[in-house]
């Protein structure tokens, strides 16, 4: 049972992406034939849908661990507003956190470098793409490496998964 909630959880995440990269490609016929520009499917070549997919399968990594907090909170306080509410709660907090301890010295520093927010902005930096937000760490602490923000995201996700999981097995009545 816990097995099928987390694949919805994950279906649901996928389909979420799948309805926003549709309606950015509609929007973006829209507007070009709007503008009066000229457009054609030159952008599908092999490279180009390869490196989408690679965005997007980059997208869908550095969602996962805030959806299984959000499914972690659900199922802890047994309602989805409270998965909801505390999970972007805990993301603003953080942020703020982030912040301060990037501006201290010693040990305080490196803290942020093991928190979602710094190592979720190096994964979606390696797309190149602008518009996003990018937190760093501040001037005492430098870029974490890809491999570094890759492991922290899958123990988050481990972490997340495994205590989720624990307090599902002990509050379901049927197992």
């Amino acid at each position: 049972m816990f097995a099928s909630k987390l694949i919805a959880d994950a279906i649901f995440v996928v389909a979420g992406m799948i309805i926003g990269v549709i309606t950015v490609i509609l929007l973006g016929v829209l507007f070009t034939a709007i503008r009066g520009f000229s457009w054609n499917l030159g952008a599908g070549t092999l490279s180009f849908t390869g490196s989408q997919l690679l965005d997007f399968t980059r997208a869908f990594y550095v969602i996962l661990p805030y959806a299984l907090l959000a499914f972690l909170f659900t199922v802890l306080g047994r309602s989805t507003a409270a998965g909801i509410g505390f999970g972007i709660g805990a993301s603003v907090i953080e942020l703020i956190i982030t912040g301060l301890l990037s501006s201290a010295h010693g040990w305080l520093a490196k803290i942020p470098d093991y928190l979602l927010s710094i190592n979720v902005s190096k994964i979606t930096s390696l797309s190149g793409a602008s518009g996003g937000v990018t937190v760093y760490g501040g001037p005492n602490t430098p870029m974490v490496t890809s491999l570094h923000s890759f492991v922290v995201i899958a123990v988050y996700c481990v972490v997340f998964t495994a205590i989720t999981y624990t307090i599902f097995q002990r509050r379901d009545v049927t197992g």
